[in-house]
C-alpha cells in the first residue's frame, strides 16, 4: 500500500496535484475525517492550507496552535483530546462548526531538514486516539511528501504561483457564493410577489 502511495506521489510535478494526492491518500491510510497539508510561506512565519475540507484557506503563524508547535519543535505532535490541550487553536472549529477531537500533526521536511510544511490528520473515523503505528506510518509518509512537495516546487511552480492559484480559487468560490445569494434573493422576491 505504501509503495502505491509513493508511486502516485512521485508521478506528478504540479504542486496542487501532489497536495490533493497527499491529502486523499493520507485520509485513506490513517482512516481519518480530515487531512490538511499546510505549506510554509516564503517569510517563514506563516503556513497556509493548500487543501482543506469544509473551510476556506487557513493561515497559521508559526508561533500559534498545534501546527506552529509542530514547526517549532520539528517533532510529531499527537493529541488525544484537542480541547484539553492549551496549544489548540479553536478559531477554525468555531468558524466552520467542525469539532476537532484527536490530532496527528507531522512536520514535512525538505532534504536539508528544513520544515516546508505540516501534514495534519484529524479525528480517527472509529473515534479512537492516534496510536504509535499511526504515527510511524504517517512519519514515513511525510518523508515522501517532503520529497514530492520539494520536487514540485523545484520544477517551476514557485510559491508566488501557488499564491496566485489560491487567490483565483478564493475569488471563484466568492463569485459562486454571490451567484447563489442572488438566486436566493430572486426566489424570495418571486414568492413575495405571488
Amino acid at each position: 500500500f505504501m509503495m502505491k502511495l509513493t508511486q502516485s506521489l512521485s508521478g506528478s510535478l504540479k504542486i496542487d496535484d501532489v497536495i490533493k494526492q497527499v491529502c486523499a491518500q493520507t485520509k485513506k491510510l490513517l482512516g481519518v475525517e480530515r487531512v490538511t497539508l499546510f505549506v510554509m510561506e516564503r517569510d517563514g512565519r506563516t503556513l497556509f492550507s493548500r487543501v482543506s475540507e469544509g473551510t476556506d484557506t487557513i493561515r497559521v503563524p508559526v508561533d500559534k496552535g498545534i501546527v506552529g508547535e509542530t514547526v517549532r519543535s520539528k517533532q510529531t505532535v499527537v493529541i488525544a483530546n484537542a480541547y484539553e490541550d492549551p496549544r489548540f487553536n479553536r478559531s477554525v472549529d468555531l468558524r466552520t462548526g467542525f469539532r476537532t477531537k484527536a490530532i496527528l500533526s507531522i512536520p514535512v521536511l525538505n532534504s536539508k531538514g528544513d520544515v516546508i510544511g505540516v501534514l495534519q490528520a484529524v479525528n480517527k473515523l472509529d473515534g479512537s486516539a492516534f496510536v504509535d503505528s499511526d504515527v510511524h506510518v504517517a512519519e514515513q509518509f511525510a518523508l515522501q511528501v517532503g520529497m514530492s512537495v520539494a520536487n514540485s516546487l523545484a520544477h517551476g511552480e514557485s510559491e508566488e504561483e501557488m499564491q496566485k492559484s489560491l487567490q483565483l480559487q478564493n475569488a471563484s468560490s466568492q463569485f459562486y457564493y454571490l451567484i447563489r445569494l442572488f438566486f436566493q434573493y430572486l426566489l424570495v422576491l418571486m414568492l413575495f410577489l405571488l
